[in-house]
């Protein structure tokens, strides 16, 4: 309430429109339907990337809100690459980028993007989710292109009996 209260007196600090806005999307993982929390969100993190654009986590946070509301996948990926170039060591911003790159079906792209996730050392959890992208990915792959070689050779082949 604090955070909301300074922004609505016209706070130039990015760190209380951040962390408004981090309150804002802790409400909303529980209502992801809140059109007017995810729009007051999202505003409060633009405000906080206008007032100080090399906030690497409020580009984070914007690129995660797309993923939270499953729409505007086009939308966060230049976040999440803003964010990687400004803190390439943060795990986690590397799969929002996989994620919004999968959603918005670049799936050759998100498979390159995952790569130094799965090779590099990192924790558990995120070895864990990297590799359940993966996973995700290389079947969509597969479903593709099984679809594509139905539409361009006809019906499937049906092996046959021995």
């Amino acid at each position: 309430e604090f955070f909301k209260q300074a922004n609505q007196y016209g706070s130039k600090s990015a760190l209380s429109h951040y962390h408004h806005a981090e309150m804002l999307l802790q409400d909303l993982s529980k209502d992801t339907e809140n059109a007017a929390l995810a729009d007051s969100a999202r505003g409060e993190l633009e405000a906080a990337i206008q007032l100080r654009p090399n906030f690497a986590a409020a580009h984070y946070s914007l690129a995660h809100l797309s993923l939270m509301l499953g729409r505007g996948f086009e939308e966060g990926i230049p976040h999440a690459e803003v964010a990687i170039r400004l803190e390439p060591g943060k795990p986690q911003y590397q799969l929002a980028l996989v994620g919004l790159l999968f959603y918005s079906k670049k799936l050759a792209e998100a498979r390159a993007a995952l790569e130094p996730l799965l090779t590099a050392e990192t924790e558990d959890g995120y070895k864990a989710s990297a590799e359940s992208l993966r996973d995700m990915i290389e079947d969509s792959i597969n479903r593709k292109r099984s679809l594509e070689d139905l539409v361009n050779h006809g019906r499937p082949v049906q092996p046959k009996e021995p």
